[in-house]
């Protein structure tokens, strides 16, 4: 049995290529994933897949609770 998380080599580096190896949303270089749009970890279509920080991706992936992931970041990385 294969893992369905599974993303090809070949399709990852289509997918860093695509994106400039940044975040689509926030341009960040660190800490990148690859998300599937249609929340099919089995759908490895390009047109399926984002590369998204992990922060990104936590806040598509769970929106409500953006605020509490805010405010531990704040309080974690000291950016106020």
């Amino acid at each position: 049995m294969t893992d369905k998380r599974f993303i090809p080599f070949e399709i990852r580096t289509l997918v860093l290529g695509v994106y400039n190896q940044s975040c689509a949303y926030c341009r960040g270089r660190e800490h990148l994933q690859i998300h599937h749009i249609d929340k099919n970890p089995e759908n490895n279509d390009i047109d399926n897949l984002k590369l998204v920080c992990i922060w990104c991706h936590a806040l598509i992936e769970h929106p409500d609770h953006a605020i509490e992931m805010l405010e531990w970041a704040i309080e974690k990385y000291k950016l106020l």
